[in-house]
């Protein structure tokens, strides 16, 4: 069995794009129908509310995908950009070290060569 009265109301609210919302006021059999004006009125709240509503929450579900993808860039950019830096100073401290190798070996020609000779062989426990 069908309700007595029934009011459909559908709208698509401009500002929200892709938003379609159907609202219908029933009355149950042996229910008093509330006057059309009144139920007009409620209908239209309600409509407004739940757009209002489903307008805000898209609003944030879409502000926070951006927000986690620009983080997410972010966040990337950083951990490359550190990993850079990590690679060049190490290959400039390994120039370095190298650099430092070089010129000792060329002030001492001597340089991996050395064996302790003579007194110096001896323990000093053995005098």
């Amino acid at each position: 069995r069908e309700s007595k009265s029934k009011k459909t109301k559908k709208k698509t609210d401009p500002s929200t794009p892709g938003i379609t919302i159907a609202i219908t006021l029933a009355v149950p059999d042996g229910g008093r129908a509330p006057p059309p004006r009144l139920a007009d009125l409620m209908i239209s709240s309600l409509l407004r509310s739940i757009t209002h509503s489903s307008t805000i929450k898209m609003r944030q579900t879409i502000a926070r995908r951006l927000q986690s993808k620009s983080y997410r860039a972010d966040a990337s950019g950083r951990a490359s950009e550190k990993r850079h830096l990590r690679y060049e100073q190490e290959k400039f401290q390994e120039e370095m070290s190298a650099e430092r190798k070089r010129r000792w070996k060329r002030n001492n020609p001597d340089a991996g060569h050395y064996r302790p000779s003579g007194h110096r062989l001896r323990s000093p426990n053995n005098c």
